[in-house]
């Protein structure tokens, strides 16, 4: 759930988006959430930066390991999935599931 964390929020952002074109639906994520996902890593990363002082194993490795994580889902999630949204992501007003089951049962 750590990995995917900072990509669904961008996610949700950019589908819940007010703007009709992929810039708009990009920008709005970018600047909306954007700062709240590195907000976000920056206090995991303080959290694992404390760990890695422990005389226990088990929580510098832990240590590791959440830093790790959380480099790499914030690497990913701002320069690899906001710019393959501003390629190919959907525009136009999305509607949800419902709505795309309501209309094709009516059809």
């Amino acid at each position: 759930g750590l990995a995917v964390d900072y990509t669904v929020h961008l996610g949700h952002t950019y589908t819940a988006a007010a703007a009709e074109t992929r810039e708009g639906k990009t920008a709005a994520a970018a600047t909306v959430m954007g700062p709240t996902v590195v907000a976000g890593a920056f206090t995991t990363f303080g959290v694992a930066f404390f760990m890695f002082f422990c005389q226990l194993t088990f929580f510098t490795k832990m240590a590791t390991l959440i830093g790790g994580t959380v480099g790499y889902s914030l690497l990913y999630s701002l320069f690899f999935y906001v710019p393959l949204l501003a390629l190919v992501g959907p525009s136009g007003k999305l509607r949800s599931t419902a709505e795309r089951l309501r209309a094709m049962y009516r059809a």
